[in-house]
């Protein structure tokens, strides 16, 4: 059962929960606290550089002070610096980056110091980010302690925020570093052997951090199964997708894999005045317990101002989530507000560190000038669920007028608190498919409940809902996680989760006799595949066990006639759970059925003997009857061998079974068994029904066919292919024998005729050759001066019911499809005119007469040139005859421009798309010119034309 967290009872002893003071001395340039005990005394910090605010300290279990550092120089209990403790790498300005001193695994006076260096300008020469240490012991200098080793470089190319982690049951820890470039987490393990050389990489991890101070916060839980890191997800333009993953730690490999996220937009809407976006700061801090997650949402507002002036302020929100949360969803409800910070500027962070007495201090800067802390905050009880029993207070620490707005960083361990038991899903259980099993522990009044999978239990809203597994199909155990959720009267939930095994069983089926005679005696009935279990007890309706009970074989005498007669089995498992065993049906009457024969139905290439049976009963005889083939050993009995005619297509055999008892004379019947002999399997199962040609791909063939009795033919059909008149016939593709519908290309299809085939190859390796089809090839001419098109095909003559018909398609110069023109039984059609177009284009549709295949012809294209014919004479005299000027084909040259001029040049027509309506109205006669342009031909004509009225 999985153990939950909860808050420590405010009456906890303190005695017990702070016992370990090593982190009791905060300091600063500017202020030293004394957190020994709460609230913290003052303390004067060792003079330091003026530009490292941040300092690290160490003290023994009972709060004493060992010796401090400020990353440059290496001060004693007494302020002093030790006589080792110069010349220290500096980290730059005034950062809040983190040194952290922690204890070597193993020793009790040895002491490692961690940092990375910073750049001591931007320029890239100064840009020097070497993780290292320094090895500080105790035991020196007269127990006030030197440093033995300094300045070591750990790895290169390393963000300044790093950290520690260890897990309570782990006397070493781990190192975890981010790498600039590799977008990786570097877990170094340290151990009494000291800091390992290689470390374990978790890919794919961004930090998030400042262009000058490199990056950003690492933040261990203190049970070492969480770390915090800001990321940035996606950057588009001015749209930032900021979000802070969680990750799980798994302290045996040191590989982090996420776990649960928050995530906040980009600026909504940029042009907005003021713009808004919420930023995650990565300053982050754990409970005690590790349940709870305090974060701090930063929402950035920007303003431009009446004199267009940009200004930027934020306001800060403390909000905690609930690690223990059992989803996703859970998690991003648990949010709760625990304050909302006054506006102060953007560029301020806000951190927060566990205390010695597991509260929480929470850095603040009042006023909008990047200057005086005043105060800390303190979250008094962080591992309390409500909003009250956490009790946030403001200001409370006075920060003695510090520049510094930063905290210490110590190992999250030394705040470890073990999580409260507050065990509600009862105890993990182990159950059969045929029992139930109650969850859950006594109900406690006023509390609610929620239990996940819902469907999986009785009642998902009761302290103790049933679960009953549905019946196992397997013999390997099954187990059922449960999650469940309590919430007290205040409100504060808790979590705990139960497994359920739900032991396997196997399935097993009876085997034996379904039909006998009234009165047989000494049947056996038996457990299929070797039963195996704990008991087995038999069950007999309509007879008498005689032997067996209660191992996998029974002997059975059958009484008289009954059609509801069973045998049934109750087999209990090694896990003590009822197996599966269905009842067997037995029909005892005086007509058996017998069963049919079982053996090969397909025989081997070339090998006509082979051996038949069926399942015996005790006292039957059976007579086997055979069709093309002979018994020639075992009649009389269950098992006999056949010796098949080599030449047969198909054979056949069946049972006669008789039996006399002292109640009946019985008979029965088996079904027949048919039995092929593939040598004789051939050509009349391999069928092309089809080819055509393919519209608008000219060399591509579509074939059309069906192999019937696929298990008798190898996979692979070879297409084959030959010009119409010649013998040899060449391998055009492959298909198989489950299509029916295949393609090939590279085909002659517009200029011969082909003949084509399938081969397949039985089992045995024989050929097997289908009939042949031949494509359609469609030829023509066109005779311009006649004003007729011959066009002939070549006949499809192979389809077995034969042709219907031949479909004609038309398509004319520009058109987009082919329309239907013709229909011919016959192949061949002559067609009139030649000046609908300048090009013509048809393809012939055999169909057959079923009317379920059809085959395409290749497309055929001719060309006619059309020329212009036009008139120069016209008599409009209304006769009807030479009325109007009209040029031939004046339908192939529809789109034109026309002017026509009398015989001093003046204008007396013109016009666009001329139809062919000019008949001189209301001039008089004589000899005019005109001008024709054709224009999507690009042609001009001019010349005379004689007008006579």
């Amino acid at each position: 059962m999985a153990k939950i967290y909860c808050f420590l009872s405010l009456l906890f002893s303190f005695t017990h929960c702070f016992a370990q003071k090593e982190s009791s001395f905060w300091l600063s340039q500017y202020y030293g606290l004394n957190f020994g005990q709460f609230p913290p005394t003052t303390v004067l910090p060792a003079p330091g550089s003026f530009y490292h605010v941040n300092r690290a300290s160490v003290a023994d279990a009972s709060g004493n002070l060992l010796f401090s550092t400020d990353g440059m120089s290496y001060f004693d209990k007494t302020g002093q610096v030790m006589p080792n403790g110069q010349g220290i790498s500096v980290t730059w300005g005034t950062t809040y980056l983190p040194v952290i001193i922690a204890p070597v695994p193993g020793s009790t006076t040895q002491y490692y110091s961690f940092m990375v260096r910073q750049p001591l300008s931007t320029t890239q020469a100064d840009f020097d980010t070497k993780l290292r240490y320094s090895l500080i012991d105790m035991s020196l200098n007269n127990g006030k302690g030197d440093v033995v080793q300094k300045d070591i470089v750990i790895a290169d190319k390393q963000h300044d925020g790093f950290t520690l982690i260890k897990t309570p049951d782990d006397p070493n820890y781990w190192l975890i570093s981010q790498s600039i470039f590799a977008d990786s987490l570097l877990a170094f393990r340290v151990t009494q052997q000291g800091i390992a050389k290689t470390p374990v990489r978790t890919a794919e991890f961004r930090g998030v951090g400042n262009a000058n101070f490199g990056g950003i916060l690492l933040r261990a839980s203190p049970d070492g199964r969480f770390l915090t890191l800001s990321v940035a997800a996606l950057q588009t333009g001015t749209e930032n997708q900021n979000m802070l993953k969680i990750l799980r730690f798994d302290n045996k490999t040191g590989i982090f894999t996420p776990f649960r996220q928050i995530t906040h937009s980009g600026v909504s809407n940029p042009n907005a005045n003021p713009s808004i976006q919420t930023f995650l700061q990565s300053t982050t801090e754990f409970s005690a317990d590790s349940r709870f997650l305090y974060v701090v949402e930063d929402s950035v507002y920007q303003y431009t101002t009446s004199q267009n002036l940009l200004e930027i302020t934020s306001n800060k929100t403390l909000v905690c989530y609930d690690l223990a949360a059992s989803n996703a969803t859970f998690f991003d409800q648990s949010r709760q507000i625990l304050f909302k910070f006054a506006e102060m500027p953007y560029s301020v962070l806000a951190f927060m560190q566990l205390t010695p007495q597991r509260k929480i201090v929470i850095s603040d800067v009042t006023n909008i000038d990047y200057g005086v802390a005043k105060a800390f905050s303190v979250i008094q009880n962080p591992g309390a669920c409500t909003i009250a029993q956490k009790a946030f207070v403001y200001q409370t620490i006075p920060a003695g007028n510090s520049l510094a707005t930063t905290l210490p960083v110590f190992p999250s361990w030394y705040f470890y608190e073990p999580p409260a038991k507050n065990d509600f899903a009862g105890p993990n259980a182990s159950v059969c498919n045929h029992q139930s099993v109650k969850l859950g522990t006594t109900p406690r009044p006023n509390y609610t409940y929620n239990w996940q999978p819902a469907g999986l239990v009785s009642n998902a809203n009761t302290a103790n809902p049933t679960y009953q597994p549905s019946i196992p199909t397997t013999s390997a155990n099954d187990t059922v996680q449960f999650y469940a959720k309590m919430t007290d009267p205040t409100g504060c939930v808790y979590y705990d989760s139960v497994q359920v095994i739900v032991k396997g069983v196997n399935t097993w089926k009876i085997q034996g006799s379904r039909s006998v005679c009234p009165g047989v005696k000494g049947v056996s009935y038996w457990i299929e595949d070797k039963w195996k279990g704990k008991q087995i007890t038999w069950q007999v309706q309509g007879g008498t066990i005689v032997s067996g009970q209660n191992t996998d074989t029974i002997h059975v005498d059958w009484n008289t006639s009954n059609l509801q007669a069973s045998v049934s089995a109750i087999s209990i498992n090694t896990n003590g759970c009822l197996d599966n065993i269905n009842p067997f049906p037995v029909k005892v009457f005086k007509y058996l059925e017998t069963e049919q024969p079982k053996g090969r139905d397909t025989l081997l290439c070339s090998q006509w003997i082979e051996t038949y049976h069926i399942l015996p009963t005790n006292g039957s005889v059976y007579d086997w009857q055979v069709i093309n083939g002979q018994v020639i050993a075992g009649q009389g009995s269950a098992q006999v061998t056949i010796r098949w005619n080599s030449t047969m297509q198909t054979g056949k055999v069946w049972i006669n079974e008789s039996v006399n008892t002292a109640l009946e004379i019985c008979f029965g019947r088996s079904d027949t068994l048919t039995v092929i002999n593939p040598k004789t399997v051939g050509n009349e199962n391999v069928h092309l029904y089809n080819v055509s040609g393919v519209l608008n791909q000219p060399d591509r063939l579509k074939l059309q066919y069906v192999i019937q009795k696929q298990p008798f033919y190898l996979p692979e059909v070879l297409i084959q292919t030959r010009i119409l008149g010649q013998l040899n016939w060449q391998d055009a593709g492959r298909t198989t024998v489950h299509d029916q519908t295949t393609f090939i290309t590279n085909q002659p299809l517009d200029s011969l005729v082909s003949e084509y085939r399938l081969v397949a190859f039985t089992i045995c390796g024989d050929s097997a050759i289908s009939e042949i089809h031949r494509n359609i090839l469609l030829q023509g001419t066109g005779m311009e001066t006649d004003k007729k098109i011959v066009l002939t095909w070549n006949p499809y003559t192979t389809w077995s019911g034969g042709t219907a018909s031949y479909e004609l398609f038309r398509k004319l110069d520009e058109d987009s499809d082919f329309l239907s023109f013709k229909t011919s039984t016959l192949p061949q059609a002559t067609l009139p005119g030649t000046t609908e177009g300048f090009q013509y284009c048809f393809y012939v549709a055999g169909q057959s007469t079923n009317g379920v295949y059809q085959s395409l012809s290749n497309q055929l294209c001719l060309t006619f040139e059309n020329p212009l014919f036009i008139p120069n004479v016209i008599t409009p005299d209304g006769d009807g005859k030479n009325d109007t000027w009209h040029p031939e084909p004046l339908n192939l040259y529809s789109a034109n421009q026309v002017r026509i001029v009398n015989q001093w040049g003046i204008k007396v027509f013109e016009a666009r798309d001329y139809q062919g309506d000019w008949g001189a109205a209301n001039l008089p006669s004589g000899v005019y010119y005109y001008e024709f342009i054709a224009t999507e031909r690009k042609q001009a004509f001019k010349g005379f034309l004689q007008v006579f009225k």
